[in-house]
């Protein structure tokens, strides 16, 4: 979960808009090239009340890279790129696609490296917030690392800080 499952943890933390305050998580390893577990899924479970899934696996040597994302909601759902809601569109009967680019690659030439940099610096001159912070990067590893040991304990596990 450390190695790719903290951007789950990340987008599902930035999405919700709320911390994740509980793990419970299962594991499995498919693959003898690796000595640490290559299949993690945990439910969370955010400040709120409200619940997740994240998972992450590297396991999949036949297909390519996927990051789902599925937000489902009281007034509709998003699914990765596609979107559901019968109060923003009362006639709807299918997902509508949006043509944006989706995090579904291993290639990284789509990701918001010159904006990151661009409100760094932004931060340092005129004293504007910064979108991710140290303090967040640390939020989304304490809720992979509390996921590791969910999987490791068989029980669920609170989030150190939360």
């Amino acid at each position: 979960m450390i190695t790719g499952g903290c951007h789950a943890a990340d987008l599902a933390r930035y999405l919700k808009g709320e911390e994740i305050v509980e793990v419970s998580a299962y594991r499995c390893k498919n693959r003898e090239d690796f000595d640490y577990y290559t299949t993690l899924v945990a439910a969370v479970k955010f400040r709120d009340g409200a619940v997740g899934k994240l998972s992450a696996s590297l396991d999949g040597l036949h297909f390519p890279y996927q990051l789902n994302i599925d937000l489902l909601g009281t007034e509709g759902a998003i699914r990765d790129n596609r979107v559901y809601s019968k109060s923003l569109f009362p006639v709807q009967t299918d997902w509508i696609t949006l043509a944006t680019p989706t995090p579904n690659s291993g290639a990284v030439a789509h990701h918001p490296f010159q904006e990151e940099i661009d409100n760094l610096v932004a931060n340092i001159y005129e004293g504007a917030p910064v979108l991710s912070d140290v303090l967040d990067a640390c939020n989304s590893v304490e809720v992979v690392i509390a996921i590791e040991e969910s999987a490791t304990a068989g029980k669920p596990v609170a989030v150190i800080g939360q």
